[in-house]
């Protein structure tokens, strides 16, 4: 058994906003909505002399994660002095950092849980669920929608020792715009998911060194099909890459 990031509290449910998401809402000056405002702003707020962390899962599955970047929205001068190169496997264009720095002001992105009929009527494209499940996850997904210009929708499995799946979906690229994964070097290599050409992703960005980490404890899956982009990424230690994509060539 591998061993997760220990530098992290271990409530996994706290934290449901993606930052790399939050990336994107960010540069499109959008804010979240007067009544989660009105919520945040009644949170109790508790004075500490250390350092303010998010929940280990919201940093290994959110901030750690490979962040998503919609094309164009990368424009201040810090922001360009932290890219380095782009590459593309298949069709899924990576752009590869030595080091990120993610944005210092926060911001928050509304998700919202539904079922997913609800899913499906919330967004204009088409939701899909995988027909196989590897059998080390337990229960139901949990599927809700983050709020965003292009809203997404995820797919949420829990395993039997606390780690989870998640398989996020939205419209594939199209003229004007165009999806960035941002990878650390040497961590992406290409990979067949059944008929598509597609990604595989070790690791994800560690929040306090700026640098890529988790090779051993994260694994994430992109690609196309049907006119839309998956990302199936896996924080466990019992679903193998086997699994992983299986699951991914059942989404159809």
């Amino acid at each position: 058994m591998t061993n997760r990031p220990t530098d992290q509290p271990t409530n996994r449910r706290s934290n449901e906003a993606d930052p790399d998401l939050a990336q994107q809402l960010f540069a499109l000056r959008q804010h979240p909505s007067p009544a989660l405002r009105q919520r945040i702003q009644h949170l109790p707020r508790h004075k500490t002399n250390r350092p303010l962390l998010l929940p280990r899962w919201g940093w290994v599955a959110a901030l750690l994660m490979a962040l998503v970047v919609v094309g164009g929205l990368v424009s201040s001068p810090t922001a360009q002095a932290t890219l380095g190169f782009e590459q593309w496997l298949g069709r899924i264009r990576l752009t590869v950092l030595d080091s990120y720095q993610p944005p210092t002001t926060p911001v928050v992105v509304e998700s919202v849980p539904l079922s997913l009929a609800e899913a499906q009527a919330f967004v204009t494209y088409q939701v899909t669920a995988p027909t196989y499940v590897p059998p080390d996850l337990v229960g139901q997904a949990e599927v809700s929608v983050l709020k965003l210009a292009v809203p997404i929708v995820r797919m949420r499995w829990r395993d039997s020792e606390g780690g989870f799946v998640q398989l996020s979906m939205l419209p594939a690229n199209s003229i004007g715009q165009v999806n960035k994964t941002l990878v650390g070097s040497n961590s992406s290599d290409a990979v067949q998911i059944g008929p598509q050409p597609g990604v595989l992703i070790r690791g994800s960005w560690d929040a306090e060194s700026q640098s890529w980490r988790y090779r051993q404890q994260m694994t994430t899956l992109i690609w196309e099909a049907n006119g839309q982009q998956y990302k199936l990424l896996a924080f466990s230690d019992v679903v193998s890459l086997a699994e992983l994509v299986r699951m991914a060539e059942s989404v159809e």
